[in-house]
């Protein structure tokens, strides 16, 4: 709640259009596994970015929350690129942020249309649904056969 109600604060009704029973980057601490998986990945030392549709106004609450902590290793938002997921321009970006073949990005992501466009462009492209467990193990056996 503490998350909608910051988005409500940056832009009125906002929260409207997230739901808070269903996961996803609005109630994301509320999914200790997926913070689990990004500190895991951290330790193999992999590169991770929140590719993220966001506000502007939510950079610095995402640079704060992931960012600084070391959770991720840069972050992608929409508003700042000009392009959103699964525009082939926001995938440009990624790209080159990270500067490796789309055969070797796994983006993790609870939409389909995203996930269909990364897999178009030779990304590996893995289904988070309510329960996280089965993304979870498919991205640490890509990672650690």
């Amino acid at each position: 709640q503490e998350m909608l109600d910051w988005l409500d604060e940056q832009s009125p009704g906002a929260s409207a259009l997230f739901d808070p029973y269903r996961p996803s980057f609005i109630n994301a601490p509320d999914r200790p596994e997926m913070i689990d998986l990004l500190w895991w990945l951290n330790d193999r030392d992999l590169m991770v970015l929140l590719a993220t549709n966001n506000f502007a106004s939510a950079q610095e609450m995402l640079a704060s929350r992931y960012l600084d902590s070391g959770l991720v290793s840069g972050i992608v938002n929409s508003a700042l690129v000009g392009a959103r997921k699964p525009e082939p321009a926001f995938w440009d970006v990624v790209l080159e942020a990270v500067a490796c073949p789309p055969s070797s990005i796994a983006l993790l992501d609870d939409n389909e249309a995203n996930l269909v466009a990364a897999a178009d462009l030779g990304m590996i492209a893995i289904e988070v649904g309510d329960d996280a467990g089965p993304a979870i193990a498919e991205l640490r056996a890509l990672v650690e056969p």
